[in-house]
């Protein structure tokens, strides 16, 4: 809780918050909820025992921080979520240069208390020092406090955020990485093309492992990279085991790895597996039960895949993902009404959405109200947006216009847009399974 009283030190609550579950991510015998889920709870009035519950957690460390000029007061304390009452509580006075000291000296004692270790071993120092340049910190601070939001306006400025980190310190190591985060959303969105921002995430995330090689974050994103830009998956298996490995905890880490590299090669279960791991660790995130929806769409389990987005849908009702996900599902099980409604109710993945109901109304067999519909995405395909394309090509197959379908699809792997990596799972593209192009396209796509 920021009892500055100036809502521009949010940053620092949120980062230093942050920082800390990153650290007890590390500890063994530590189960460690993430901080998608820590953080929506933040501000709220709820009891104690009702957030351990939802979060599926024994104790919660909670703590407030007040910045008056240089100084700093963090105020820290740990509840036992059975009966309510702190087991440990303490107020730390620092100045903002021993920032390091205060987040080393509560773990320490958090992990003191629970007589736990760090890699299996007791160390000096708990907390690693990312930079000697307190500046440097803050604006690394900034970043993540812009780039948890994910919107494609948020993102951007987390970019100028750590950017600014870098120019004050160029070894700040978490800066990098953030930059490869920001780099690898905006082409995960489609916000930015990925030809040209995925090689900037992946220079991004290679530079942050050559300072510290066991930055998860550095890690998830190099197996992100691998997997949606250069298609070479035992890269991608490789860099999503060793970030778990870091941090068994990291639920973003298990998801995309379940969403990106095993549901790519067909490995179903494996694939859930990765998620219900995710969800112990990131309860109430509805991007992991979306996931499992999309897996079970996948196998053609619509039964199964909606009982998954209602999951995600109680959770965040108005869930971009989850809804696009539930009118493939709905779409493919023939409610088209249903699907319509659910694309209409992920406006913000907008070119996404558009081509869900020009699918649909394909399928309906409604050819006028398709047609118009890729007009409009075939403008937006003229402005640069390969994933028009790419919604355009699902559209068309549906309409049974094959040869337009598989150029749509040639341009989309050409720009590395749409989720053509999952083109050998997605029963979508059944219909272009007995030409030889499809063959030709998954063997460029490594599959």
């Amino acid at each position: 809780m920021n009892l500055s009283g100036n809502p521009d030190n949010d940053y620092f609550g949120d980062g230093l918050a942050e920082e800390l579950i990153t650290t007890f991510m590390k500890v063994n015998g530590l189960r460690v909820a993430a901080r998608t889920s820590t953080f929506q709870f933040k501000g709220q009035s709820l009891d104690v025992r009702e957030i351990g519950r939802q979060l599926g957690v024994a104790s919660v460390l909670e703590g407030s921080f007040r910045i008056a000029g240089e100084r700093l007061r963090v105020t820290a304390s740990f509840i036992n979520v059975a009966d309510g009452y702190q087991t440990w509580s303490e107020r730390f006075d620092r100045t903002m240069d021993d920032i390091f000291a205060v987040q080393d000296e509560i773990a320490r004692t958090i992990v003191g208390a629970l007589e736990l270790t760090i890699g299996g071993q007791s160390q000096s120092r708990i907390v690693k020092q990312p930079t000697r340049n307190v500046e440097a910190y803050n604006h690394y601070l900034r970043g993540r406090f812009h780039w948890k939001k994910r919107t494609p306006d948020a993102i951007r400025q987390a970019v100028e955020c750590f950017r600014e980190s870098l120019e004050l310190d160029p070894n700040c190591a978490p800066a990098h990485a953030g930059l490869a985060d920001c780099y690898a959303m905006l082409g995960v969105y489609a916000v930015m093309p990925r030809r040209i921002v995925m090689p900037q995430a992946e220079a991004a995330a290679k530079r942050a492992l050559e300072i510290d090689g066991s930055l998860v974050e550095a890690h998830a994103a190099l197996g992100l990279v691998a997997a949606i830009h250069d298609f070479e998956w035992d890269t991608a298996r490789s860099h999503f085991e060793r970030a778990i490995e870091f941090a068994p905890d990291h639920a973003t880490a298990r998801y995309w790895f379940a969403m990106f590299v095993l549901l790519s090669q067909g490995q179903f279960d494996e694939a859930l597996g990765q998620v219900e791991w995710a969800a112990q660790f990131d309860p109430v995130n509805p991007a992991i039960p979306a996931t499992a929806g999309l897996i079970h769409l996948m196998r053609k389990d619509y039964e199964q895949a909606q009982v998954s987005l209602g999951t995600a849908l109680q959770l965040e009702p108005g869930h971009p993902l989850s809804n696009i996900i539930l009118g493939w599902v709905l779409g493919s099980a023939g409610d088209f009404d249903g699907a319509n409604s659910a694309f209409e109710n992920a406006k913000p993945m907008r070119v996404v959405a558009r081509g869900g109901q020009a699918w649909v109304a394909a399928l309906a067999g409604d050819e006028a109200k398709a047609q118009e519909i890729l007009d409009e995405l075939r403008e937006m395909s003229a402005k640069g947006n390969s994933q028009a394309d790419f919604e355009m090509a699902r559209a068309e197959i549906a309409l049974g216009r094959i040869d337009s379908a598989f150029a749509r699809l040639e341009r989309t792997l050409e720009e590395r847009g749409g989720t053509l990596f999952w083109l050998n799972v997605n029963p979508l593209f059944e219909p272009l399974r007995a030409d030889p192009r499809y063959d030709d396209l998954k063997r460029r796509l490594n599959l």
